[in-house]
């Protein structure tokens, strides 16, 4: 009868977990070719953000990973936002920036350089 009850308990947390996971909503991604800066702004709702948030942002440049950043909390609970330096950029080059959930989820977002 215990085993039931503990298995039972574990299934409600689980259920419970990804109820309160979901995606970060959005992604804006702006590039200055003078400065060579990308800045990245992610919506991700979420009443603690120490839980629940962002948990890592990926640049690509041209489909190749040049930056991965593990983000130990987001900034507040509306998001998160981080700038990189991105040098060797040219015209028509895409930059693409994935940020991902601790929980489940993910989005990403890409500009082409001009």
């Amino acid at each position: 009868m215990m085993k039931i009850f503990a298995v039972f308990f574990v299934l409600i947390l689980s259920i419970q977990y990804v109820c309160l996971a979901h995606d970060p909503s959005k992604i804006d991604v702006e590039f200055n070719p003078k400065n060579n800066v990308l800045a990245v702004y992610v919506t991700h709702d979420t009443d603690d953000p120490l839980a629940h948030g962002v948990k890592e942002v990926s640049v690509y440049l041209n489909d190749k990973a040049i930056i991965t950043q593990e983000i130990l909390r987001q900034d507040d609970e509306m998001g998160l936002m981080v700038n990189y330096r991105v040098n060797g950029v040219s015209n028509g080059d895409i930059i693409k920036v994935k940020a991902l959930c601790n929980m489940g989820g993910e989005v990403a977002g890409e500009l082409k350089a001009e």
